[in-house]
């Protein structure tokens, strides 16, 4: 701990071997055998000052990567993901306004992943890379001391570069003699969100809201291209997919929830 916040990191290991259902897997002895390692780190520190209050900080790295054995110990596909993200949010002190105490909060964020197949799979996702980086604030005004009203926004970009496949009618779905070109995508999907909440006895809450949210596709949803063995199932990507948008709403209930931002994007 800091004399004005913390800092605080995180390091975790999982490993799993474990078997495929079904006739042919059992036959095959088809296993996966999986490792994952995580870093995390997170940070805060109040500054004292007269327009910034808090100042926070996220960082998370993974590195996963699974082996589908099959009979003895034979490698017969490999899959990896490397992904890195990190966020920083700064937090103003409350205003006194006329309609109860504003207090506001703005973050920047950004991340990378990288996907590779390799062995049997190395034709159902050649490598892929995703960048992100969004912007976003969070605001909450306490109309009085039981009563509060939110409203959240977000808007980011995402880039996405991996080799698409063309799959002419057809074609046998074996994977072979598959067009492929190398293709780029670019996304600006945005969040907003409203919602008021009261609090009520029994440490319980009021909330209602609403919100909308865009999804762009991932790489898989792009540019798989091929068999996947362990699933029993031949995906197809399409480099063409649009964002997916979202709205919901809730009604006045009764919950324990806390504050909601903009859902990542």
């Amino acid at each position: 701990y800091l004399p004005n916040g913390f800092i605080g990191v995180a390091i975790s290991n999982y490993t799993s071997l474990y078997g495929i259902p079904g006739v042919e897997a059992a036959a095959n002895n088809t296993r996966i055998d999986l490792n994952q390692t995580r870093l995390t780190s997170r940070g805060e520190f109040r500054t004292g000052g007269d327009v910034v209050d808090t100042v926070r900080f996220w960082l998370g790295g993974t590195v996963y990567k699974h082996d589908e054995l099959a009979g003895a110990n034979e490698i017969a596909a490999t899959f990896r993901n490397r992904e890195f993200e990190g966020r920083t949010e700064a937090q103003f002190v409350p205003i006194n306004t006329g309609f109860g105490v504003l207090t506001t909060a703005v973050g920047i964020q950004g991340g990378l992943q990288k996907l590779a197949t390799s062995g049997e799979a190395g034709s159902l996702l050649a490598p892929a890379e995703t960048n992100r980086v969004a912007a976003y604030i969070f605001n909450e005004l306490a109309v009085t001391p039981a009563f509060r009203l939110e409203g959240a926004a977000r808007i980011g970009h995402v880039g996405v570069t991996g080799t698409a496949a063309q799959f002419p009618a057809g074609l046998l779905p074996d994977g072979s003699d598959v067009p492929e070109i190398a293709r780029s995508r670019s996304f600006v999907p945005g969040s907003a969100s409203v919602a008021a909440n009261g609090d009520l006895p029994f440490g319980l809450q009021a909330t209602g809201s609403v919100s909308i949210s865009q999804r762009p596709p991932e790489a898989q949803e792009l540019f798989s291209k091929g068999p996947h063995e362990a699933s029993g199932t031949f995906e197809i990507g399409n480099p063409d997919l649009g964002k997916e948008q979202a709205t919901s709403t809730r009604r006045m209930r009764a919950s324990r929830a806390r504050r909601c931002a903009p859902s990542s994007t």
